[in-house]
């Protein structure tokens, strides 16, 4: 994928927020599960599972069957096997968007201390991955892998209390991200 392909970026955005907005209805679930309703099979099982949270039994998060850390190309697989599944499910003729916001997360430098996944109820994981549901394009740059997401309005404030926990800064909002893309690929 090109580093600046802004089209892709936008394609995939639209994409993403049709997906989502079908997904917010799911009112039911919890912050945690909401936005991970793509549960791609890896080795022939699903690669999240869902478990009650360790401070809160209220809060549901996800567990990765194979974390990111032990395979350094499967959020790449994850990535392409989310949009395949949207583009075959996503409703096209929806004309309603929902307001968001852009995060960046630069995933392969977590420390996984888990604050993030905490005080975002789960929005957030672990490993500072945000939903599978919300993916809209993978960077890689000479330093790090970024992964942008787009996040429904009704998480800004949940995931606004995880980026302000992290220990590092590798989770943030990206207001233009054509100006990021090209920003981050130079």
């Amino acid at each position: 994928m090109p580093f600046s392909d802004i089209d892709t970026f936008r394609a995939n955005l639209l994409l993403t927020q049709q997906y989502c907005e079908m997904q917010l209805c799911n009112s039911e679930k919890s912050e945690g599960e909401i936005l991970r309703s793509i549960n791609p099979e890896y080795q022939g099982e699903p690669i999240f599972t869902f478990i009650a949270g360790q401070y809160d039994k209220s809060t549901i998060i996800s567990e990765w069957r194979v974390p990111p850390f032990d395979n350094d190309s499967i959020v790449g697989e994850l990535f392409e096997k989310q949009l395949e599944f949207k583009r075959a499910v996503a409703d096209r003729q929806q004309q309603s968007i929902f307001s968001g916001r852009i995060l960046a997360s630069e995933y392969d430098q977590t420390v996984t201390e888990g604050g993030a996944e905490s005080e975002s109820n789960g929005i957030i994981d672990i490993y500072d991955i945000p939903p599978i549901d919300t993916w809209v394009y993978i960077l890689q740059t000479r330093r790090t892998k970024i992964l942008f997401s787009c996040i429904p309005e009704r998480f800004v404030a949940l995931v606004d209390e995880g980026i302000k926990i992290s220990i590092l800064d590798i989770l943030y909002w990206i207001h233009n991200p054509e100006y990021a893309l090209n920003k981050f690929s130079s």
